[in-house]
Formats: C-alpha cells, structure tokens, sequence
C-alpha cells in the first residue's frame, strides 16, 4: 500500500515537472518575442547579419542540389560495374571528382568563351555611349524638320538647362567614386568568398550525407515517438524533393530560355546578343518578375547603345516569356511549388528584402516548403474533425458551400 502510494506521489511529481519544463519554454518564447518586436530595427539587423555569414552554406546547398544528380547519376549506374568488390569503396569518392570536374569544366568553359565577348561588347558600348547625346540631338534636328508644327524648341531648352544639373550629378559621383570602387570591390570579394566555400560545403554535404541523414533521423526518433518521427521524416523528405525540383528543374529551364535567346538574337542580327542573353537567362531564374527585370534592364541597353534593336528585343522577351509560361515552365517544373501567383510574389519580394538576389530565388521553394507543411497541418486537423475523408485529404476540397461561409 505504502509503495502504491509512493508511486503516485512520484508520478504527480513526474507530471508536475513537465507541466514546469513546458511552462519555462512558454515564458523565455514570450520573452523573446516580446524583445524582438520593441527591438524591430536590431533584430531585423540580427537576422540580416545572420544571412550573411550564413551565405556559404547556401550557395553550397544550391551546388550541392546541382552536383548532386550527376554524382548519383554516376555512382548509381555508371560506375557501378566498374567499381566492383575491393575497389567498390572508391566509387563514391571517383564519382564525386568526376562530378565536379564535370560542372567546374563547364562552367570554366562558359566563362571562357563568355568573357572576352562581355569584355568587347562592354568596350563596343562605352563607345556607343558617348555619341548617344549626339544621336539625341540629330533625332530632334530630323524629327523638327519632318514635323515643322510641333515645338520641339521648348522640349531642345529643357535637355540644355537641364545639362548642367547633369553635369553636376556625374561630378558629385566621380567624387565619391572610391567609396563606390571599395564597396563594389568588397561586394565582389566577399561574393567569390562565398563561392569558394560554398563549394567546400557542397562537397562534405554530398561526401557526407548518408552519415548526416542518418543522424538526423537517429535524433528524430530519440526525441519523437514512432508515429510522430515517422511524420516528420516524410514531411521532411518531401520537401527536399519540393526544394531540389524547384532548384534543378528552374535551372535548366533559365539555361534553355538562354540559349533560345542567344541564337533568335544572333539570327535577328539584334546586337550585344551574348549580353542580352545573360541578363534574359540569369534574371529568368527569379519567378515571375525576373523576366520583366531583365526585358527592362536589355531594353534599357538597347535603347541607349542600339536603339535599331530594341523593338525587336522588346517582341522577343515577350514570346520567349510566353514560350516559357505556358510550355517550357509546365513541361519542366510542373507544379512543384504549388503555390498561388500572389505567394509566389510576396516569396520574392520577401526574399529579396532579405536576402538580395539570391533571396528572391530560395524564397519561392522556401515558402512553397512553409505552405506545404501548414496545408498538411490544416487537412490534418480537418480529418480529425471529421470535415474531410481521411488518406485522400491531400486533394480533397471542401465543398462549394463551404468555400461560400
């Protein structure tokens, strides 16, 4: 009787310190919380720095998601005959220097051939660029003459009063143009920095992964029960395959956009196509918006140094953005993110106030990763109360009158 009762004394103490644990965790979140959002500018300063120093992680997750195709590619099949009892042990470690020399040699190349073409295309446009002011006031003389009633006089006075302000602005930018030289060159160096590393972390997330999943999921199920771990193993892995499809798959889908661009301009005789090209291709990854970035940004280079090129440009983006919206995007990506256009808007902006460029591109997957986890919760608790049919809530909808309420 006596141990009966010393047990439950026990239990309601065992209790009683969880309820205790679980309350400490409550109230240091709610501190927390409540600090971060009367310190907004600090924290938001915080998680900036944070972002930053950890940018070699992520670029070396997006080459590793890169790489990590063909390294299977190669140690799954094509090495896999070749490697075989002793030797097995190297197959993993010659596949993964195949793969790199693979994707360092392509790109090398790339900027092998692409470099000198940017150097003399940029030379090509310094040039172009001074006799731009000419062209201006020739277009004006000739339009004048064409068109004798309209008053171009007025319109000829404010470009020479406005000269001077002109004149003014590009002395006050020589003047602080050490600091802009030293920023731009930090920014560079502290990109090839990440770069650098980001391929160092690439190689020990591909070299390691088997050790480092499997600890992920010894620590999943020592902290979780059975049921719960297996959960979060499964949401887990579907969202790797949600983040790696999106990352691939818009890869390849911006390298071929490209291309495209690349030979229809070379065809069209459209000049600095090799430029143009790039900022089409590059700018392409970013959802949505990156399209109309980079029309903007070739349609502005066009106008300044070859304004003859510049309708046919203008109706090339536009084709190529269709092309890519409806037949090249669906038969590459699908519907790997799932999200809404208006989501996939604020995943970009929000990334891209976060974390520059390279934000506004890992914000649609992340997002699209949040989105998936809290659809799951959402039906999940809908099963439980009995709303929708349980095993088929993942494409089940509610019913058009509830929509309606």
């Amino acid at each position: 009787m006596e141990d009966e009762r010393r047990k439950s004394v026990f239990k309601r103490s065992d209790k009683y310190f969880t309820i205790s644990i679980y309350t400490i965790i409550v109230v240091i979140i709610c501190a927390i919380l409540v600090k971060a959002i009367f310190n907004f500018a600090e924290t938001l300063g915080f998680f900036k720095d944070l972002l930053n120093g950890l940018a070699p992680f992520m670029v070396g997750i997006l080459i590793a998601y890169c790489i990590n195709p063909l390294y299977n590619w190669l140690y799954h099949k094509a090495f896999k005959k070749l490697f075989r009892g002793k030797c097995a042990k190297f197959r993993k470690y010659f596949s993964i220097l195949i793969s790199y020399v693979i994707f360092v040699g392509v790109i090398v190349s790339l900027l092998v051939y692409i470099i000198p073409n940017i150097l003399n295309s940029v030379n090509d446009l310094v040039e172009n660029a001074k006799s731009f002011s000419d062209k201006v006031y020739d277009w004006f003389e000739k339009t004048a003459k064409k068109y004798p009633d309209l008053d171009l006089e007025r319109i000829e006075k404010s470009l020479e009063s406005a000269y001077p302000t002109a004149i003014d602005f590009i002395q006050n930018s020589a003047t602080n143009i050490g600091t802009k030289i030293y920023g731009t060159s930090k920014s560079v160096l502290s990109w090839i920095y990440n770069i650098l590393m980001g391929f160092v972390v690439s190689f020990y997330l591909i070299l390691d992964k088997k050790s480092m999943i499997r600890s992920l999921k010894r620590l999943i199920y020592a902290m979780f029960s059975e049921k719960h771990a297996r959960i979060i193993i499964s949401n887990l892995r579907e969202s790797n395959d949600i983040f790696s499809d999106f990352i691939i798959g818009k890869f390849i889908d911006s390298s071929i956009i490209g291309v495209i661009c690349f030979v229809v301009c070379t065809v069209l005789h459209i000049d600095y196509a090799l430029i143009v090209s790039m900022v089409v291709g590059i700018t392409n990854m970013i959802p949505y918006i990156g399209p109309f970035i980079g029309g903007f940004i070739g349609g502005l280079l066009l106008l300044v140094v070859a304004p003859g090129s510049l309708v046919k440009f203008v109706i090339l983006v536009i084709i190529l953005q269709q092309f890519d919206g409806f037949i090249l995007g669906p038969m590459i990506l699908g519907d790997k993110t799932g999200l809404r256009p208006f989501w996939i808007l604020f995943a970009v902006t929000l990334g891209g106030w976060a974390g520059g460029i390279l934000g506004m591109f890992l914000g649609v997957p992340i997002v699209a990763v949040v989105a998936n986890l809290v659809d799951k919760f959402v039906n999940a608790r809908l099963v439980k109360k009995g709303l929708i049919v349980p095993k088929i809530y993942a494409s089940q909808k509610l019913s058009d009158r509830d929509e309606r309420k």
